[in-house]
């Protein structure tokens, strides 16, 4: 997560608010509706632009209901878009959100603390005392309100603020943790909460505790910890042999072993008998934490994403309207259209639009199916990833497989490579799938594309040093994608490296994006994770090279096999024969761009020689 948190736009809760809005209006009732649309237009403003269709509609419907009411004054105020009445200080809205969180009223303290958060973190940083504490009041009416996922993440994210400047025995440190732990009890995870509600009595205890508030923690903290285990001990009666913590964090498994709890396996005793056909694939994601808020997902994505802002930045500074779009194709299970991440804004920047906008064609390989929908997930959640990653980037979704655990067609694959490369003119093609032997259709689809400049991604495999490299990611012109941690350590289930061509490694465990029928998105872990995300990386690569102001020879080789695994080697560190991809080590904002254009110049006459 980027250093600018900010929670989601919730959906659900402004769409009911609308609905239930114009009912009261169209039964006379305009003083509630009005109430109702003040809080959509005061959430609206502050995540879309004052020219949004949110913003206006929710300002008409204001303006209609003070008219009905005989306001004439605010309405006709709020039509011309004059300004308002001098605005509230910071510390009167503290104030206030705290009186609606005294009298229950926790959305209309949301609304307020949203509102304070945005100006303190735009005037005084994310880091002040003042914006850290109202972050956590924002949580704690989040909490109150039910909303227990947003107010996890907020905590979160203020925990690692906190541990930035301060130590673990501090107070604010430990009325996070503890706040934390509450989380954790909501979510059923109480072998968690319970763990960490100790570590923080602890830390107290050895700070020997003798203020009154000290105290009262202290007092809470062996409340929380009881709680816990009364909690758990009526779990393990009520199902005796299943471990309490059903959000707990499972060793990965191969994707054959990795079933929803509680599922049985229908897959027929002849099929099981049966060796796997020779289109088998090892299509290798698998479940992470099985959802957003984990301790290790949060870490990773604040880490390495986090890191990789600093790349986006670079290569967002010198954008132009108008200018070249990168196209990536991702052959898969397909994209879930409708999944309410992509109405999010790509990013930051605002110009980048909506994710879905940047979704430019889906097509279907497979007979009979459509390429908007996703049944298995994996689609959605590596096109989400690309989506923001990219932020500048064209999605095209080729689907070439219904559900994951399916067997992949190396016909349909090798269509849709020549489809890709043909018709919507890609510059980048990700699979995140292989099979233990190679096809020579797929092998000539592969040769056409990257001899027309297209750059293709494709998953190592997850089966550790078990099993080889599967094929497309073993061929020669295709990138082979391996994972590591968030630390920079590969994976257990990155298989061993190649001897004869380069092995790229990016971040692929515990990596959270969209997945259907999942607010919030899913975490997942694998190589097909990582390359999603590595074919990202080289987007913004290609993208830089592209707003240099004078060309080169080099410049076109970007492009190739070979280009491209010049500048990848060019900002990697090498561990146990693994690359290691740190873009923030070539393209960084901190230099100057003709720096930067200098050291891929370097890196790319070390490949190929002087011009």
């Amino acid at each position: 997560m980027s250093g600018n948190f900010q929670g989601p736009f919730d959906h659900n809760a402004y769409r009911e608010r609308r609905q239930n809005a114009e009912k009261l209006r169209h039964m006379g009732l305009y003083l509630k509706a009005a109430d109702l649309f003040g809080q959509n237009l005061a959430v609206s403003s502050e995540y879309f632009n004052h020219d949004h269709a949110n913003v206006l509609n929710d300002r008409r419907g204001l303006s209609e209901c003070l008219a009905a009411v005989g306001v004439d004054e605010e309405t006709w105020r709020l039509r011309h878009h004059l300004d308002k009445e001098p605005e509230e200080t910071t510390k009167t809205q503290i104030n206030r959100a705290g009186d609606f969180i005294q009298h229950g009223q926790f959305e209309r303290a949301i609304v307020l603390y949203r509102t304070v958060l945005t100006t303190q973190k735009r005037t005084l940083g994310d880091s002040h005392p003042d914006t850290l504490d109202t972050r956590g009041w924002l949580a704690l009416a989040l909490h109150r309100h039910g909303n227990v996922d947003e107010a996890f993440r907020h905590n979160l994210y203020l925990l690692d603020l906190l541990l930035k400047s301060r130590p673990v025995e501090d107070s604010d440190v430990i009325m996070c943790k503890h706040n934390l732990a509450i989380n954790w009890c909501s979510f059923g995870d109480y072998e968690r909460a319970m763990q960490l509600t100790v570590e923080s009595l602890q830390v107290l205890r050895k700070t020997r505790p003798s203020g009154d508030s000290q105290l009262r923690m202290v007092e809470a903290l062996r409340k929380n910890i009881n709680r816990s285990i009364q909690c758990l001990r009526r779990e393990r009666r009520t199902e005796p042999g299943v471990k309490a913590s059903a959000r707990k964090v499972v060793k990965a498994v191969p994707i054959e072993q990795s079933r929803r709890p509680g599922s049985r396996d229908h897959t027929d005793e002849k099929e099981k008998a049966t060796p796997r056909s020779k289109s088998s694939n090892m299509y290798d994601a698998r479940d992470g934490s099985g959802s957003l808020y984990t301790f290790t997902t949060m870490r990773a994505q604040t880490s390495w994403f986090g890191r990789l802002e600093d790349t986006q930045r670079l290569v967002a500074q010198g954008r132009k309207s108008g200018g070249h779009k990168i196209r990536i194709a991702i052959l898969d299970t397909g994209i879930d259209i409708d999944h309410y991440q992509f109405h999010n804004r790509s990013g930051k920047d605002l110009s980048c639009g909506l994710y879905r906008d940047r979704v430019k064609h889906c097509r279907s390989f497979v007979h009979g199916e459509s390429a908007d929908q996703d049944v298995s997930g994996h689609g959605t959640h590596s096109a989400a990833l690309l989506l923001m990653l990219a932020p500048k980037a064209y999605i095209y979704v080729g689907k070439v497989v219904e559900d994951k655990t399916e067997n992949v067609d190396p016909e349909v694959v090798a269509e849709a490579i020549r489809y890709a490369t043909n018709h919507w003119k890609v510059d980048i093609i990700t699979m995140s799938f292989g099979w233990p032997r190679h096809f020579p259709n797929v092998e000539q689809a592969i040769d056409y594309a990257t001899s027309r400049h297209v750059i293709i991604c494709a998953a190592a495999s997850n089966n550790g040093a078990n099993v080889n490299v599967a094929f497309p990611a073993n061929y020669g012109p295709v990138i082979c994608v391996h994972s590591v941690t968030d630390m920079g350590r590969p994976s257990e289930f990155t298989p061993s490296p190649l001897e004869s061509s380069p092995n790229f490694a990016v971040l692929g465990e515990n990596v959270c994006a969209a997945w259907p029928g999942l607010k919030d998105g899913q975490s997942q872990s694998g190589t097909s994770v990582a390359t999603p995300i590595l074919a990202a990386v080289i987007a913004l690569i290609i993208e830089f090279v592209d707003q240099k102001p004078r060309k080169t020879s080099h410049d076109k080789r970007v492009r190739t096999p070979g280009g491209i695994t010049a500048l990848l080697r060019a900002m990697s560190k090498v561990e146990r024969q693994y690359h290691l991809v740190q873009p923030w080590t070539l393209l960084t904002a901190e230099v100057s761009r003709k720096r930067v254009e200098s050291r891929i110049l370097d890196a790319m006459e070390r490949k190929f020689g002087v011009e």
